[in-house]
């Protein structure tokens, strides 16, 4: 190849501002000039700009998804905060329902015992407790009363009242006397078992007894001899454990039911015993006419007042004249929220809080109740 062809190829070059196939194949003689990569600072630009268009849409999906996290975790938190904020609202109308219904309690009278009233009253205020009251948003209150002190405290009857209500559900003497022990080492604070109760060594598994009151039907069954005695099979209440919840509670102090608020199984317990008439009891039980009634001369309130209606002398030792524990069970609803409140009330002691709150539970119940599914299954054996 001459150096005139060589000039010629370079020209050729120069001109069209690339290589030519002439310059090519003396380049690299024998490979077509199509194969061969050309990199030129054009290409080289292109090249460069989609790496970077690469690393954008990456940073760009990176950050779509840094958002959408966090636009997801505000929208958690929002709702999380709006509900709290509602069960808030919710807290708020039960305490005012609460203190309504304090209110209506504090007409009437009281001392260091405990409020009088009868069944009546309960029955009245039980039908409009919140005196045509209602939440400013439109929440749903729903109140329940009732007299724990119209029933026997579990938790706070002595072994001899124990024994009682056990003989006055038709067990033996021998037998209600070894239940009541037992009930009473489970829930009094110390280990020294009772003549015929049960302690750590009769139960030998750790934490029985409790040595605290009962909290439900549930931990009674654990209690020695009450298992065989009060519940079936299966764990549901049967006929005589039907019977206890009727006339027991594990609320409150009282060791003796109130006379005035007690129901039916109550006053037919003390019939037997006393001989006292149920029906003459509850004849008297009219609501107070307040504010023309302040006495309420439909209350028992001392062993004179039963003496005038010819009860026996008995009956007195055996029974309460006040409430010294009412419950009040409120329930707030609103949508798919429900707050619960469920209170103790008792006198206050003094003129600005005529009615006071003993003991109470948010967002729950001071004790379970015997539940509903129990009596069915039992009822149906």
């Amino acid at each position: 190849m001459n150096a005139m062809t060589v000039r010629n190829a370079e020209l050729g070059t120069r001109n069209s501002g690339r290589p030519s196939a002439a310059f090519a194949q003396i380049v690299c003689p024998g490979t077509p000039w199509s194969r061969r990569p050309i990199r030129t600072p054009q290409s080289a630009l292109r090249n460069r700009r989609g790496v970077a268009l690469l690393f954008t849409l990456g940073f760009v999906a990176l950050l779509a998804m840094l958002v959408t996290g966090l636009m997801a975790t505000l929208r958690t938190r929002l709702v999380e905060g709006e509900m709290r904020a509602q069960r808030s609202s919710l807290r708020l109308d039960a305490e005012s329902a609460l203190a309504v219904v304090r209110a209506r309690l504090a007409v009437f009278e009281s001392d260091a015992s405990g409020i009088y009233l009868n069944g009546a009253d309960l029955e009245l205020l039980e039908a409009d407790p919140l005196a045509g009251w209602a939440p400013a948003d439109g929440a749903t209150v729903t109140v329940r009363l009732s007299d724990a002190s119209a029933l026997v405290s579990l938790n706070s009857a002595r072994p001899r009242e124990l024994t009682a209500l056990f003989e006055d559900l038709g067990i033996s003497s021998d037998r209600a006397a070894s239940l009541a022990d037992c009930l009473a080492d489970w829930t009094d604070a110390n280990d020294t078992a009772r003549l015929n109760g049960a302690e750590a060594e009769a139960y030998g598994v750790p934490g029985k007894p409790a040595n605290r009151p009962l909290r439900s039907f549930a931990e009674l069954r654990q209690v020695k001899g009450f298992d065989e005695l009060f519940f079936a099979p299966d764990g549901t209440l049967n006929a005589t454990g039907r019977e206890l919840a009727a006339v027991s509670t594990f609320l409150g102090a009282n060791a003796r039911p109130n006379i005035n608020t007690a129901e039916e199984p109550i006053l037919r317990a003390l019939a037997a015993r006393t001989g006292a008439d149920p029906a003459t009891i509850l004849a008297l039980r009219t609501p107070l006419d307040y504010p023309n009634d302040r006495t309420h001369l439909g209350v028992l309130k001392n062993a004179g007042d039963l003496a005038q209606i010819g009860s026996p002398e008995g009956l007195a030792e055996r029974i309460a004249f006040a409430s010294s524990a009412l419950r009040a069970t409120i329930t707030v609803s609103k949508g798919d929220l429900r707050y619960t409140l469920d209170a103790l009330l008792a006198p206050g002691g003094s003129d600005s809080a005529p009615v006071a709150v003993s003991a109470r539970a948010d967002e729950g119940l001071l004790c379970e109740d015997p539940p509903e599914a129990a009596v069915v299954s039992t009822d149906a054996e």
